[in-house]
């Protein structure tokens, strides 16, 4: 039972990266370099990070571009990846 549901947890971490990258176009954002859970750090599918995304205007309030926030979940584990990626994406500028 308890390797059924750890194989259920995986399924569900998955769609992380489906709701991030969904989420983002819905926004109108450009694509990302990467989305939590779609294994490009260490901590794989698991991840509990996610995207905070603003968008930049200029002085005559067209659209200028994009600022993303990888954001760290404070109450989970986080890998050496996602915290670096934390700083280096505060924010990104798109």
């Amino acid at each position: 039972m308890a390797q059924v549901k750890a194989r259920s947890q995986l399924y569900l971490n998955s769609a992380r990266q489906a709701y991030e990258r969904a989420n983002a176009r819905a926004m109108g954002a450009p694509d990302l370099p990467a989305y939590p859970g779609d294994g490009s750090t260490i901590c794989g599918v698991s991840c509990a990070c996610g995207w905070r995304l603003k968008q930049v205007f200029d002085d005559d309030g067209n659209p200028a571009g994009w600022e993303a926030y990888w954001e760290i979940d404070s109450a989970a584990e986080n890998c050496p990846d996602c915290i670096q990626r934390s700083i280096e994406w505060n924010p990104l500028r798109l």
